[in-house]
């Protein structure tokens, strides 16, 4: 019991508290809505889940609101879970509280969440309330995207424990430690060895690592020695790349995995550092150095023409080669495109959206009716699946424009990422679909 508490806790520094731990825990087939607590017997909290998105949920989308005592970092105190079956936000909830567990002048957090397809995919912040013996109203839960640290590695210092990973700040990589529900972002220092980090705006606070050791000192506090773990689960840690001319292949999750036309080695995998912005992978593979890096660079695969968020390089025995790396749906997935052309134009003041979802969904606004599809990126391309789309009516011009937009979406076969950064969506006829994220 004891040792699966300890993995829940170290989870939950991934930005969703213990919500992951708490839909793994439950039967494969939960009743429509449960709650810990009979009715009769308790506290009610009332109030909404919402996002300012345009983006549909998924049929098996769920959703998660928990009450935590001491401020957000202690055990779950009452928790309320609902399988949306096709509903959309906003999403009332109404959690029951058990009084009798309930501690006088303890302060408590309430947060919420949406999981598809049985992985985070809305988070809201951790929300103070006051619990005492009436009804609570908390109001609306406003959600964001989750977004998990990427390389996230957990550390376990003692009874203590972390999460050192890396973050996105406007556009650049940012290494971040999380303690609880503080996030520190950090800068790399000169050290004699391993690579120091020291945070940006504490320089009391300090991350070394040394290996899978590292050494933290948070605001002044010198914590035991730390061993780190890969977070379980954290599918943003796995890193792949290649590359043509001779082919070559890596992959990095718990291991090393190097495979070239002649060769197929394994290693242990190396912790991920900062290095002049790039990330840096430096290993071995029987006994020889090994150098994977990767900076945030567009990059286009020789071969396939698909492009990756990554470029890559690798230096092992004497050789380096070079390629591309990451997944190619990052560049896709996010904040939602706005349309700013399709073929033969758009009328003036119209209005056509693409969301791409991490779960592989596709939707938005098509001109006049909202859509929505699925989409798949493999070597061959890109493949829309078949789109639905509300029935409303509107101006003949733009509906006409909404079916060519619409025509062009399900047959769009590849896209690219312009110097600028716009999105094109390219029809095996020529036709596209061009948008680009507002500033």
């Amino acid at each position: 019991m004891y040792r699966m508490t300890r993995t829940a806790h170290a989870a939950s520094l991934l930005a969703v508290s213990l919500l992951l731990a708490a839909c793994a825990s439950q039967p494969a087939d939960p009743p429509f809505e449960t709650a810990k607590q009979p009715r009769a017997a308790a506290t009610l909290i009332r109030g909404e889940l919402t996002f300012r998105q345009r983006i549909a949920l998924p049929p098996d989308s769920m959703a998660v609101v928990e009450l935590r005592d001491n401020a957000g970092n202690g055990p779950v105190v009452a928790e309320w879970r609902r399988i949306l079956g096709g509903q959309q936000v906003p999403i009332g909830f109404e959690m029951p509280v058990d009084p009798g567990r309930l501690k006088p002048d303890q302060r408590y957090a309430l947060r919420g969440a949406v999981f598809a397809g049985g992985r985070p995919a809305w988070v809201s912040e951790v929300q103070p309330v006051t619990v005492g013996t009436g009804d609570v109203q908390a109001g609306t839960l406003m959600l964001a995207p989750y977004e998990p640290l990427a390389f996230a590695t957990v550390l376990q210092c003692g009874d203590r424990v972390a999460t050192f990973g890396i973050a996105k700040r406007d556009g650049r990589d940012v290494p971040q430690l999380v303690v609880g529900e503080r996030r520190y972002d950090l800068r790399q220092v000169v050290a004699a060895s391993g690579a120091r980090y020291e945070a940006i705006d504490d320089p009391r606070t300090t991350a070394w690592s040394k290996g899978d050791r590292f050494t933290l000192v948070v605001g002044g506090d010198s914590w035991p020695e730390c061993e780190g773990q890969r977070a379980a689960g954290a599918s943003a840690a796995f890193v792949r790349a290649r590359g043509n001319e001779p082919f070559w292949a890596v992959e990095i999750d718990r291991t090393l995995r190097l495979r070239t036309p002649d060769r197929a080695l394994e290693g242990p995998a190396p912790v991920a550092r900062l290095d002049d912005g790039a990330r840096r992978y430096d290993g071995t593979l029987e006994g020889r150095p090994i150098r994977v890096v990767l900076r945030e660079q567009r990059c286009t695969d020789t071969m396939s023409g698909m492009p990756h968020p990554l470029s890559a390089e690798v230096q092992f025995d004497g050789r380096t080669y070079r390629g591309c790396g990451g997944d190619p749906a990052d560049l896709l997935v996010g904040t939602e495109w706005a349309v700013e052309d399709i073929t033969r134009g758009m009328l003036d003041g119209s209005r056509a959206t693409l969301n791409f979802g991490s779960d592989g969904t596709l939707s938005g606004r098509a001109s006049c009716n909202m859509f929505t599809t699925t989409y798949k990126l493999s070597g061959e391309g890109l493949a829309i699946g078949r789109t639905a789309a509300t029935m409303m009516a509107c101006a003949p011009e733009l509906m006409q424009q909404e079916g060519r937009f619409l025509d062009i979406l399900q047959q769009a076969n590849r896209f690219e990422i312009s110097d600028t950064g716009a999105l094109l969506l390219f029809a095996p006829d020529g036709r596209r679909i061009t948008a680009r994220r507002p500033k």
